[in-house]
């Protein structure tokens, strides 16, 4: 049986139904970026550290083989087919060969292995080897009776093998290596610089270099497994895979350095194939399923008993011997002498007598070793535990006068002789988990969890210990923890860390190990001699290195370890012990920190989306190669509608969980904030160019180079260049035709302004007419009221002349009859004469004159005009003119003329006569036209 290291990389088992592929793996491969290509049962599957894909051939049969040439092409042989994958949208699409081979040469089996060599590409079945130059294929048969059994390529030549003949490829033919073999060659493995291993069926082997032999010879061990793969590690170690017993890791001597199979978590113990990746990783093609196994990893584990599970409080190194103490004791190995990193140690765990039950510490002083248990205090004595006290114990520490301190469930005790007697001391009997010195040792300091802190006067032993709680300047009375750190008195809390203050007498925030902590709520300190505090917070484990003030995190760890009793033990550089829920864990800091390399990553896909539907515009393979210069100079066009684009990012360091990311668009903002999503989309874009730009920070916070896509999204249609074109032209016309419609209507308007202006000028002189129209009318009116004012005044003159006349033709006729009655003489003389004198004056008044004055100057010298025009009219005939003029009825005439009415009729038909009026014409309509 192979040796087996106390130290175990942890193994990552893969089956075919997290694949969903076949069971056997018969090649493994990976690119430039990181994806892993695998020949399996089922064809063609990759892994990008985010999916897994399949991609069988055309007749689906097995895939055997698998080559990878200049990241362009990944060339694959099965049964009775050979071709190559390039990348396509919908991922990888398959391009036959066979179609090229000749027909009497179609009928070959399996293509078990690939290379390529001068330009040229061969492909290697039992029966026939084929050439292909890129355009045609040339066919290389065996000899009769014979087969190719191996193809090789190591140093710049290439090997073939012809089952008990080896050959070498040289100017276009083979070339004869050996004949005398004289057994099968099962196979040829390219060692680099060393040579080639040309190995044999009869359980030999030897090396050919520069076309010289030598003999080689593997642990019969190994031998006896028939051995399948040979890959190179680290460190000068090669990874072997055999058919039988799993994996064996040799030194460059080829001595057996570990054996790793079923029994420790290999899923199967055949391996097929085997692939040192770029993170010097192990990849093993099994039998059923994948396996990856960092076999140099920086994290191990140490199992007591494997696969047992068994928790893990304490550790220690001493007397060259590992303890490590359990829930069910004390087991210990030898380190080997020469292993500076003891998890290579390969002697077994042995369970110490005396030790079963819950151990909780070692103890190392003044070169004794003590065992703090359950059940007591124990000292190791001739390879085994002695029990010292029967007090549950949980640690020891030496003064400098040789006075031990044991914390116990009891409280804190002193013994100045090898814990024989035992003294309590400032008489508390708490349970005492935690305990730290000051440095001149005057004082120690204790804490409990759910109590407080302690400080115990060491010069007084029986004085009673002090508590400092949140009086004394802790936040809380609850979880203080007293560490020690650079001589400082520390206690960390949930709300910070803080120091004791002497001179206040009370604690204050420490606000230089606060700064260095910053936001990591501290529970437990443990200082190293490398000048780095080794800590946890919140479950994660991590480290401060005071030197660069830096903290580095370890998320492998992360809730792995016990919660409450955590241990960490930095016995050097190279091995950290830290106690876990299963067995311990195992840290080499120094490889562990060597390997904080960048992260690599790369576009798993890009897709673009119109809301409608998503179109694919790169699957990944062979993008990310641009990566490592920088970022990717691609760029792609995009129809407008397609205004989303989703990018999907993987991470071939295959952390996950430690990896976060950030995005954004070139010269359009600052970086997002760092994220664990490996997806982002970003919609609703314009046209316009973008460049897309991720990165990635792993564990150790280092972050990956910028990669970059550059995408074009077109304007629409309507948008284009000839589409402006277009409306430069249509624009162009628009104004041609708007300026000739604005001319034309510049014209009309012009036209209507001045037919406008013409009318307005014909408007304002019928309005002026019409104003003068109306003043004339106006004054037409005022003239006829004033002229039938005066007709009405004229008739009303006539009128009165007319009752005065009769008033005086009465008074006559009354004075004649008076006087016919008056008797005496004298006085009928006098009335007679009063009567003459009336009658007198009636016959000297001209009142007709007086009103034809009066009558013309109203109508505009209206009888002058008529007697001058009808010089035939008498006075009577005026007169009855004027009156009919005034309007005045045949009546009032009659009284006015002293005739009858009827006399006036008379008048006016003589009238008529002598103005010479027709019958139909109207008498007084005539007059007033005069």
């Amino acid at each position: 049986m192979g040796q087996k290291n106390i130290g175990v990389a942890k193994i990552v088992n893969i089956s075919h139904f997290d694949m969903d592929a076949g069971t056997q793996n018969w090649q493994i491969q990976q690119d430039s970026a990181g994806t892993m290509y695998i020949a399996n049962n089922n064809g063609l599957i990759t892994f990008n550290g985010k999916e897994w894909k399949s991609y069988p051939i055309p007749n689906h049969t097995i895939l055997r083989s698998l080559k990878i040439i200049d990241q362009k092409r990944i060339y694959a042989g099965g049964q009775g087919m050979f071709g190559y994958f390039i990348p396509h949208n919908s991922g990888l699409q398959y391009v036959d060969l066979t179609k090229l081979i000749p027909k009497e040469h179609q009928d070959f089996g399996d293509t078990w292995r690939i290379e390529q060599f001068e330009n040229h590409i061969f492909f290697q079945t039992s029966r026939y080897i084929f050439q292909y130059d890129g355009k045609k294929i040339t066919v290389l048969p065996a000899a009769r009776g014979t087969e190719w059994s191996f193809l090789a390529k190591n140093q710049g030549r290439l090997y073939i093998a012809e089952k008990d003949k080896l050959y070498e490829w040289k100017q276009g033919k083979l070339t004869l290596i050996r004949k005398d073999i004289f057994a099968y060659i099962t196979g040829l493995t390219d060692l680099g610089k060393e040579g080639i291993l040309v190995s044999l069926l009869t359980e030999q082997a030897f090396l050919i270099k520069d076309n010289g032999t030598s003999p080689f010879h593997l642990p019969s061990e190994i031998v006896n497994q028939q051995v399948n793969s040979i890959s190179e590690l680290e460190n000068e170690q090669y990874a072997i895979g055999t058919v039988s017993n799993g994996l064996y890791i040799v030194d460059k001597n080829w001595k057996i350095i570990q054996n790793i199979n079923s029994s420790d978590g290999l899923r199967n113990n055949t391996v097929l194939s085997s692939l040192v990746d770029k993170n010097a990783r192990l990849w093993l093609g099994l039998d059923n399923g994948i396996a990856i196994i960092d076999a140099n990893s920086a994290i191990r584990n140490i199992y007591p008993l494997p696969q047992v599970p068994m928790a893990s409080y304490t550790s220690s190194v001493y007397d060259n011997k590992l303890f490590i103490g359990t829930t069910d004791g004390v087991y210990q190995t030898t380190i080997d002498p020469d292993a500076r990193d003891l998890s290579y140690s390969s002697h077994a765990f042995k369970k110490m007598q005396n030790s079963k039950g819950q151990v909780w510490n070692f103890a190392i002083t003044s070169g004794e070793f003590y065992m703090l248990h359950h059940t007591g205090t124990y000292h190791y004595q001739n390879n085994n535990f002695v029990q010292m006290n029967q007090l549950g114990s949980w640690l020891v520490k030496e003064t400098k006068d040789k006075q031990l301190l044991i914390g116990t469930y009891n409280g804190l005790f002193s013994s100045s002789n090898g814990l024989k007697d035992l003294m309590l001391l400032g008489k508390m009997d708490e349970s005492m988990r935690f305990l730290q010195l000051e440095k001149d040792e005057r004082y120690a300091w204790t804490s409990h969890p759910y109590r407080g802190v302690y400080r115990y006067h060491l010069e007084n032993p029986q004085e009673k210990a002090k508590l400092y709680g949140h009086e004394e300047g802790l936040p809380a009375q609850i979880n203080n923890y007293v560490y020690k750190i650079k001589d400082q008195i520390l206690v960390t809390n949930p709300q910070g860390i803080y120091r004791f203050d002497h001179h206040k007498n009370r604690f204050i925030r420490d606000e230089y190990w606060n700064a260095l902590f910053g936001n990591n709520a501290i529970i437990y300190l443990k200082e190293d001699q490398q000048n780095r505090v080794w800590f946890v917070s919140e479950e994660r484990l991590g480290v401060l290195d005071l030197s660069t003030k830096k903290i580095t995190f370890f998320p492998e760890l992360e809730k792995n370890m016990i919660g409450g009793f955590y241990h960490i033990n930095p016995v050097d550089g190279k091995n950290i012990l830290v106690g876990s829920y299963n067995g311990l864990f195992h840290i080499n800091y120094e490889v562990y920190r060597s390997r904080m390399e960048k992260p690599v990553i790369s576009f798993n896909k890009i897709l673009v989306s119109n809301q409608v539907k998503d179109s694919i515009l790169m699957n990944g393979y062979f993008s990310s190669q641009l990566s490592e210069t920088k970022k990717q100079d691609q760029e792609l066009w995009m129809p407008p509608a397609f205004n989303s684009i989703i990018l999907d990012i993987c991470n071939h360091d295959f952390q996950k969980d430690a990896m976060q990311y950030a995005y954004r668009i070139q010269g359009q903002g600052d970086w997002s904030n760092w994220t664990s999503e490996s997806t982002r989309t970003f919609g609703n874009l314009k046209p316009g160019k973008y460049v897309f730009e991720v990165k990635a920070k792993n564990r150790y916070d280092q972050e990956s180079e910028t990669l970059s896509y550059t995408v074009n999204i077109n304007k629409p249609w309507y948008q284009s260049l000839w589409a402006i074109i277009i409306y430069c032209c249509l624009g162009l016309g628009l104004v041609y035709l708007g300026y000739t419609l604005y001319l034309n209507q510049l014209w009309k308007q012009k036209e209507r302004f001045e037919k406008k202006q013409r009318d307005l000028t014909y408007l304002h002189e019928l309005e002026s007419r019409d104003k003068e129209h109306k003043i004339t009318e106006l004054e037409k009116e005022k003239l006829q009221n004033d002229l039938m004012y005066k007709n009405k005044e004229l008739a009303s003159i006539t009128m009165n002349i007319f009752r005065r006349s009769r008033l005086m033709d009465r008074m006559k006729l009354e004075m004649e009859e008076v006087i016919a009655n008056i008797d005496n003489r004298e006085t009928k003389n006098e009335v007679e004469k009063i009567v003459k004198k009336l009658v007198d004056h009636s016959k000297q008044r001209d009142d007709w004159e007086q009103f034809s004055l009066h009558f013309d100057a109203i109508h505009a010298n209206f009888l002058k005009k008529i007697k001058n025009k009808y010089p035939a009219l008498t006075a009577t005939d005026l007169k009855l003119c004027a009156y009919i003029k005034l309007n005045m009825s045949s009546k009032e005439i009659a009284q006015i003329l002293h005739i009858s009415p009827k006399g006036v009729e008379v008048a006016r038909y003589r009238l008529r006569k002598k103005l010479n009026l027709d019958q139909q014409a109207n008498l007084a309509d005539f007059l007033n036209d005069i």
